[in-house]
């Protein structure tokens, strides 16, 4: 029995080793059916919140941003309208402290609240900042 199982565990790591050394198959590479992302809807995550860009005391309404946070759950890559994409740069360098290098910084105006700075990791939405109004860029 013993010999039979270690015949087997040397065949998955032999398999394990070899499989990182070889190219995904074209066909297999461009189905259809996979994706690059979560289809679930989205997660608030507050990991990343930057407390010092945070200008939620500003904020005169809640309500409204309470909504907006609803939608966001209620949403996924699919149905979210997303409003710009941030540079790193200008008024906005400050919002990339402490950030993943690889962070897509991207931002929702919600009209009657302000702006919701975020970056998007598979299904979790993570919240870098809540801005009462537009930086503008230098």
């Amino acid at each position: 029995m013993g010999s039979n199982f270690d015949k087997i565990r040397k065949q998955q790591l032999w398999k394990e080793k070899n499989l990182a050394s070889t190219n995904i198959p074209p066909k297999v590479a461009l189905n259809e059916k996979l994706k690059d992302y979560c289809e679930e809807n989205y997660r608030l995550n507050f990991e990343y919140y930057n407390h010092n860009c945070c200008e939620l005391c500003k904020v005169q309404r809640f309500k409204p941003l309470i909504e907006g946070l609803k939608i966001i759950t209620k949403s996924n890559r699919d149905t979210i309208k997303i409003r710009d994409i941030i540079e790193n740069s200008g008024d906005y360098k400050n919002l990339f402290i402490g950030l993943p290098p690889d962070a897509d910084l991207e931002e929702i105006d919600f009209s009657e609240v302000g702006r919701i700075t975020f970056f998007r990791i598979d299904n979790y939405f993570c919240l870098v900042t809540i801005l009462a109004k537009h930086r503008r860029k230098k």
